[in-house]
């Protein structure tokens, strides 16, 4: 319903909000702690507390599913969009320290059929109700639609932003 929406998005934001300022903060007192002989390692493990947190809440607050027929796992859309993904992002993070050759070019060209291929098979899947890893449905409501190009900005500015005004 579109109460639940609100509620949804609401803690959402809050999360998000929460995120930005806190995650930041935490690394740094991490780094400051020298917890480890190399204090850069500290900050990989702030998500320890986190994780354990939400878990803790997930236990305690989410209900059982009452669903009649448990969901199952799309594995090969889990195998297509990792595979996907890690060509596309694996060339990006590393391309320029190696100089861009052709080995990491090929990785980029080759995500996009595997992409592809991804979206045929969820669309197909979804289609046919079994249980897609990514529901296509939610892209024919408008708001969904926006929302998701909106979010996509709004976590490629956020992170580029800070990342600038903490060198600067």
């Amino acid at each position: 319903t579109l109460e639940e929406r609100g509620k949804a998005l609401s803690a959402f934001g809050a999360t998000i909000g929460l995120g930005t300022i806190m995650g930041p903060l935490a690394g740094g007192l991490l780094i400051q702690a020298h917890v480890f002989d190399d204090p850069w390692r500290a900050i990989f493990y702030v998500n320890v507390p986190i994780g354990i947190a939400a878990l803790i809440g997930a236990w305690t607050n989410l209900p059982e599913s009452t669903a009649p027929e448990a969901p199952k796992l799309d594995l090969p859309g889990v195998a297509l969009s990792t595979i996907g993904l890690g060509l596309l992002v694996f060339p990006l993070s590393i391309g320029r320290e190696k100089s861009w050759p052709a080995w990491i070019i090929v990785m980029l060209v080759a995500s996009v059929p595997v992409l592809a291929v991804f979206g045929w098979y969820e669309r197909r899947r979804t289609a046919r109700d079994h249980y897609p890893l990514l529901d296509t449905r939610l892209f024919d409501d408008r708001a969904f639609r926006i929302g998701a190009l909106l979010s996509a900005g709004v976590f490629a500015a956020i992170p580029s932003f800070f990342f600038t005004f903490t060198l600067y």
